[in-house]
């Protein structure tokens, strides 16, 4: 089911199609302008459609000239065909590339604009056991980290300073490097739990239209904590596109990555869930 009249009139009626300044601005007029387009067409056809069966009434004339027509054909019922379950495996699958593309693949350990030490493709890493669970080289010769040179590592990180600084800023800090494997291993891990902790605070996740499961995983993994956008969940059970996309900007994440949530909730077409 596209989207409502309810729907376009709660997106007209927000800043985001007002404001010129909004960053969604664009999106939104093209979106709400798209929509009393395609409905025209839609009205007109079935307009005209109406005017045709008026006209000729096949089947009314062909009663009264003819008794005993031949009966109609049974009709065939309509069958929709079951929508196929997506797999976990294709969740990730799906998101690693746009969660790469966000989080970059930070081979060392750096400090997040919040003091929070991080590596890899944006995981977490302020605590001593998972720090040392992680498979650490060292950068010139590729061989597998001691326990002493881990602990200094993460200690040197530790002990950084906290400011806007690039993660490039922080290479110079550690001697350890992480492969792209074990990033990745450390990224999917990441994602499988993330869909964990989705699926325990939002209803209904795994039938809601991938664009917008895709936007709450995104939030997952950038966040950790879906269950804090109580608003969120709550524009997704009342399908309010407007509130949907208000709700799922975050002002600790470039503007660029908002604009693109965005963007993926309006190019959802079926929102009957």
């Amino acid at each position: 089911m596209p989207a409502s009249k309810k729907q376009i009139d709660d997106l007209i009626n927000s800043n985001m199609y007002w404001n010129d300044n909004e960053p969604m601005h664009k999106e939104v007029n093209d979106y709400v302008s798209n929509w009393f387009t395609e409905n025209e067409k839609e009205e007109k056809i079935k307009k005209e459609y109406e005017e045709k069966k008026e006209e000729s009434n096949f089947e009314s004339e062909a009663l009264k000239k003819n008794e005993n027509i031949l009966p109609e054909p049974p009709k065939e019922e309509k069958t929709t065909l079951p929508k196929i379950a997506i797999t976990d495996d294709d969740l990730v699958k799906r998101n690693l590339p746009e969660i790469t593309k966000w989080e970059g693949a930070i081979d060392h350990a750096y400090k997040d604009k919040k003091g929070v030490v991080t590596t890899g493709k944006g995981i977490r890493s302020d605590s001593t056991d998972f720090y040392h669970s992680l498979d650490w080289r060292n950068k010139d010769t590729q061989v597998k980290g001691t326990y002493d040179e881990v602990e200094s590592d993460f200690q040197s990180i530790m002990n950084a300073p906290v400011g806007n600084y690039t993660a490039d800023s922080y290479r110079n800090y550690t001697l350890l490097r992480l492969s792209n494997e074990e990033m990745n291993k450390q990224t999917l891990k990441h994602l499988e739990e993330d869909l964990k902790q989705i699926r325990d605070n939002i209803k209904n996740f795994d039938k809601l239209p991938p664009e917008l499961q895709d936007v709450i995983i995104d939030i997952q993994f950038n966040t950790g904590h879906i269950e804090k956008f109580n608003l969120l969940q709550k524009a997704i059970q009342e399908k309010n596109i407007r509130d949907i996309i208000i709700e799922s900007h975050r002002k600790d994440i470039p503007e660029e990555r908002n604009k693109a949530m965005g963007k993926k909730i309006l190019k959802i077409t079926d929102w009957d869930y």
